[in-house]
């Protein structure tokens, strides 16, 4: 059922109820002023005596006129169809001789009698007449009144349903506009609305919600096509970024020095640059430098100083014998050019492997962890050096570490140790020593694996 027709229904249905009650009520009152006016005419009528009307024309139609003697006896009787109502009030004693007044005799159809003593005889000279023919005026006002009432309906139900149609229509257009509109025509036209009512406030809150709309999607379609720019060259820039890191196969180890290292590497940035960084390069036929660090930061900036970084740290260390001596000089370098104060944390390794020693040196980088043979787990202690890019006085001390053949050391940054599980459980180096001792004896591919996924749990 459409809005117009719910309100031309309720409205109309509204003012028939109260035209019904107003019109029972205005027939009640009707009724009794007609009975009042009766009565005052045949009481005025019988006070002028029996001059003032003959039988059947008492001034009143329908109306019958009478006399009665002192002693209750009819002198001059109304019509037939009257006399027995007379004769039935004079036995009820509802009309006595000598009575002055109104009377009614009760029944179907109610008779009134009027009464007035003339004479010094005592007769009593009367009227009578039928409530139905005291109301017979009244059914005529009745009808007149039913039909006025039934037309009056009609003709608001009428009004209301023109005004009804000029209320809904405007609200039916903008319902039409605004179902092309959700269907992506931004331009429909809104209909026009010249009342400055509620509808008007309607429409003209549509228009503007229909322009921001508009410009909402223009700056969305703009910022969606940047975005996509942006994380293409992003994407473009993470490959660059992982041509600077080793050449090595992801996800399976590789042999090196006449196999007798094996490595394993996973690089995961948390987004498509990133400022962590490793490397491995050889010093000389037996010496092979381990390099790993992070960036403070994320996102391009971090990324381009720790390119930086690693050209520094490979140009340092092939000029030095000693990692921590190298570590100070990329200080120095990083120092001079860190215009906008980043700082990096950075551990770097010389591994010899005819002498089975480890010299190491650190700038405030997590320490690595030392899996011996037996499972057994510790981090390497070393007195941690200032970061880099900081003070460009920053010392740094070095610490020579003696190897056994079958042992497995694990380097890695913070983005492992402070990552947090499904259950927002930080993983921690205490539970990465756990897992690498679980893990002691597998191949370091699998050791790898086997730490991402403690991670993960």
């Amino acid at each position: 059922m459409s809005l117009r027709l719910r309100l031309a229904l309720w409205v109309g249905g509204i003012s028939l109820v109260i035209q019904v009650l107003v019109m029972l009520v205005s027939l009640h009152a009707i009724r009794a002023v007609a009975i009042e006016s009766a009565q005052a005419e045949m009481q005025r009528l019988v006070q002028l005596g029996p001059q003032a009307f003959s039988r059947g024309t008492p001034g009143m139609p329908g109306a019958e006129a009478f006399v009665l003697s002192s002693s209750g006896e009819i002198l001059d009787s109304p019509g037939p169809q009257h006399l027995p109502d007379l004769r039935t009030a004079l036995t009820l004693n509802l009309v006595t001789p000598g009575m002055r007044g109104m009377a009614v005799l009760p029944g179907d159809d109610p008779v009134w009698f009027a009464l007035q003593p003339i004479g010094p005889e005592g007769q009593t000279v009367g009227l009578m007449e039928r409530e139905s023919q005291i109301m017979q005026k009244l059914n005529v006002v009745r009808e007149e009144i039913l039909v006025a009432g039934l037309v009056g309906s009609l003709g608001l139900l009428v009004l209301v349903w023109v005004i009804a149609g000029g209320v809904t229509r405007p609200l039916l257009e903008l319902a039409e506009a605004a179902r092309h509109v959700a269907r992506g025509k931004l331009d429909t036209p809104v209909p026009e609305v010249p009342q400055r009512d509620e509808v008007h406030t309607l429409a003209v809150a549509f228009t503007r919600m229909q322009q921001d709309l508009k410009e909402y999607l223009h700056e969305l379609q703009y910022t969606t096509a940047l975005k996509e720019r942006m994380e293409g060259e992003f994407a473009i820039g993470s490959e660059i970024q992982r041509t600077f890191l080793p050449a090595l196969p992801a996800a399976r180890e590789v042999s090196l020095m006449d196999s007798r290292i094996i490595l394993a590497t996973r690089f995961r940035p948390a987004r498509h640059l990133s400022g962590d960084l490793y490397d491995i390069f050889p010093l000389s036929r037996n010496r092979l430098a381990l390099v790993i660090g992070d960036v403070a930061g994320k996102g391009l900036p971090a990324a381009l100083l720790m390119v930086v970084t690693r050209t520094l740290v490979r140009a340092a260390a092939r000029d030095n014998t000693s990692p921590a001596a190298s570590l100070s000089r990329v200080n120095r370098l990083l120092c001079d050019e860190n215009r906008r104060e980043f700082f990096v944390t950075l551990q770097l390794l010389y591994l010899d492997l005819d002498r089975g020693k480890l010299v190491w040196a650190n700038a405030g980088h997590p320490p690595p962890v030392l899996v011996s043979t037996e499972g057994l787990c510790s981090s390497l202690k070393l007195p941690s050096g200032i970061v880099l890019g900081v003070h460009p006085d920053g010392t740094y001390t070095e610490e020579e570490v003696p190897l056994a053949a079958g042992e497995t050391l694990i380097l890695f940054s913070d983005g492992l140790s402070e990552a947090r599980n499904p259950r927002n459980e930080l993983f921690g180096e205490e539970r990465l020593a756990r897992a690498a001792h679980r893990l002691a004896g597998e191949s370091v591919e699998s050791m790898v694996t086997g730490v991402l996924d403690d991670m993960k749990a």
